[in-house]
């Protein structure tokens, strides 16, 4: 049974996509799990295995580290509700997952609409602002996970070792992070460790935790933190 505890939040927010500038981001290494939510049509999104055209009123779950093309109508003005977040313990199929809102969901949205609108919040990063709302974000991602999981088998029961690698890295991807670190929690050795991770999301840890530090950089810096506190921060200095 998935618990709220598990469940980190990096980011969530509305946005109205601009297609050049949205698929220029979207379309690279996707490093975090993040659920989705659309308000119009008009996206559409390519797996290995799925093409998935996104339609209003259902959330979408993309794993971290699923290769994802996106593809944007210019023609269209497209809203969305994302939440980037880390699960512990826990890993997800490779695979884009879909499942309809129902009534607590849209009692969710309500509750979260009238609180950004009264505090003039349009995005939340890493958890700076609206520590209420972060733990709401955070108890309701669980029960969207849950409802996911009751319409489809979404968690996966076999590659820990390289999943707790992940949720390690994400959960403190602002602190030092050896590789020493790493072996010991996917019980492998260096070599082992790199020629696995690398053969299944083609960067190295090394590469992953350093593209997964500037994202999140950027992230924080487009909320308006500062060059310092943001390099102080995200662990730039352990890179």
């Amino acid at each position: 049974m998935l618990r709220p505890e598990q469940i980190g939040i990096f980011s969530f927010g509305y946005a109205t996509l601009q297609a050049s500038w949205w698929l220029e981001n979207v379309n690279r290494t996707n490093l975090m799990n993040r659920i989705y939510y659309f308000f119009d049509e008009g996206v559409s999104c390519r797996t290995n295995r799925q093409k998935v055209d996104f339609l209003p009123g259902r959330f979408y779950l993309l794993p971290a580290n699923l290769p994802l093309c996106f593809s944007l109508d210019p023609k269209k003005t497209v809203r969305q509700f994302y939440i980037d977040f880390y699960v512990q313990e826990i890993s997800f199929r490779e695979r884009l997952f879909e499942a309809e809102e129902n009534d607590v969901m849209k009692e969710f949205f309500s509750l979260l609409q009238a609180y950004l609108k009264k505090h003039g919040i349009t995005d939340i990063v890493n958890g700076k602002e609206g520590g209420e709302v972060s733990g709401m974000i955070r108890l309701k991602t669980a029960e969207i996970l849950m409802l996911f999981s009751e319409q489809e088998a979404v968690f996966s029961k076999g590659d820990g070792a390289l999943s707790g690698v992940i949720s390690y890295m994400q959960k403190h991807y602002g602190e030092p992070v050896s590789l020493e670190t790493l072996c010991r929690i996917s019980a492998l050795s260096e070599n082992q460790l790199i020629r696995n991770f690398q053969k299944r999301y083609q960067i190295t840890p090394y590469q992953y935790l350093k593209q997964f530090r500037m994202n999140m950089a950027m992230a924080r810096l487009s909320a308006g933190e500062s060059v310092t506190s943001v390099a102080e921060e995200v662990g730039f200095s352990s890179v």
